[in-house]
């Protein structure tokens, strides 16, 4: 997945720190990949330029959770629900004028329910986490 966003990394000085507690997961691997791309893309996006977006992938009570740390702004409380429907956009994004169509955390949110799951984002002072939470179906 670095080899995918190496250039958006770059542009911004950014980095990522990747850790992991297990070495197999289950789930459908193309939509929890595409799903991985979209928090990590949503990740670089609003990170201010050399910071480090933390990646975390766990199990725990037979389930599996993927988060995605940054360090922007972080999320209003009035847009943590709304920022999953597709098209919807954060009012700071607009302000900021980062890029975007509003459809990627909507493919986030499609992909857990496709795995019984739920994706949720919570403050991080400074910046947001984005927890994307599935049970271990196998």
């Amino acid at each position: 997945m670095r080899g995918t966003f190496e250039l958006q990394l770059a542009g911004k000085s950014l980095q990522w720190d990747a850790t992991s507690d297990i070495s197999t997961i289950s789930g459908q691997p193309k939509r929890l990949l595409e799903a991985a791309e979209n928090l990590l893309s949503n990740a670089i996006k609003y990170s201010p330029v050399g910071q480090v977006i933390a990646l975390h992938l766990a199990k725990q009570d037979g389930h599996f959770s993927f988060s995605v740390r940054d360090h922007g702004s972080g999320v209003p409380d009035n847009e943590k629900l709304s920022i999953f429907e597709p098209f919807v956009r954060g009012e700071s994004a607009a302000l900021q004028g980062i890029p975007g169509t509003g459809v990627g955390l909507s493919i986030v949110s499609e992909c857990a329910l496709a795995h019984s799951g739920e994706i949720f984002v919570e403050d991080a002072q400074p910046g947001s986490r984005f927890v994307f939470r599935w049970p271990d179906q196998s």
